[in-house]
């Protein structure tokens, strides 16, 4: 059986993408207040990027242990 638990939630304020940029796209000049969310499963840790509503996710893979 798996599970996940959100370990930390934090509030941030990210540029335009989540502050996740991806080679070779621009990131428009906004501020998006959201949340870094830090879960754990399966063993292995996980960072999120998301907007305030959790509309938008991305995976922050340099801080997580994939």
């Amino acid at each position: 059986e798996e599970w996940l638990e959100i370990i930390r939630a934090e509030p941030r304020s990210w540029n335009g993408c989540l502050g996740i940029e991806r080679t070779g796209q621009g990131c428009p000049q906004v501020m998006i207040f959201g949340w870094q969310v830090t879960v754990i499963g399966d063993n292995r840790l996980l960072v999120y990027h998301t907007d305030m509503i959790g509309y938008q996710i991305r995976l922050n893979a340099q801080e997580s242990s994939l």
